[in-house]
C-alpha cells in the first residue's frame, strides 16, 4: 500500500478533530483555562497563529489574556484548523 492509499483510508481529519483534540483539551492546565475564562481565546489563538504565523507566540498570549503555563503547541492541538490539518495531508 502506497502513502496516498494509506491516507485515503485513514482519516486524519476525523482522528485530529474527534480524539487528539479531546485529550488536549483534557489536560488539567488548558481546563482550568477554559472554567476560569472559557474557550474563545483558546480557539481564537489557534486561528490567529495559523493565519499569521509571523506574530509571536508571546504577543498572541498577551493580547488574547492566555496564561503562560498552557504551551502553546498544546491549544494547537486541542483547537485544530483546517489549514493546519490540510497541511498534515
Amino acid at each position: 500500500m502506497n502513502k496516498n492509499e494509506i491516507l485515503e483510508e485513514y482519516n486524519l481529519e476525523t482522528y485530529i478533530n474527534a480524539e487528539l483534540s479531546q485529550n488536549y483539551k483534557d489536560l488539567e492546565s488548558i481546563q482550568r483555562y477554559i472554567k476560569k475564562n472559557g474557550e474563545e481565546n483558546l480557539d481564537l489563538f489557534s486561528e490567529m497563529f495559523w493565519a499569521d504565523k509571523s506574530d509571536s507566540i508571546s504577543n498572541l498570549k498577551k493580547e488574547l489574556n492566555i496564561i503562560n503555563n498552557i504551551g502553546y503547541s498544546d491549544i494547537l492541538k486541542a483547537y485544530p484548523k483546517e489549514k493546519n490539518i490540510n497541511s498534515l495531508n
